[in-house]
């Protein structure tokens, strides 16, 4: 029969291992959200490009239109 002394050491090698899990999901966690702020930063940046792309085109056209 375990006695309370033995149930506290169970108590804290379990806290301890927790501890170390919770740790390398902190981690997981921040590298997780480094990559999302990344990736969103880049994507923002292809849209503008993309947006400016799409009005110079229209400008371009509406030029070359009124040439016409």
């Amino acid at each position: 029969m375990a006695t309370k002394r033995d149930l506290d050491a169970l108590e804290a090698r379990l806290d301890a291992r927790f501890g170390q899990v919770e740790a390398r999901f902190d981690t997981m966690e921040a590298r997780f959200n480094a990559r999302l702020e990344h990736e969103l930063r880049l994507l923002t940046w292809r849209v503008l490009v993309a947006m400016v792309a799409t009005m110079s085109v229209l400008v371009s056209v509406t030029v070359a239109a009124v040439r016409l």
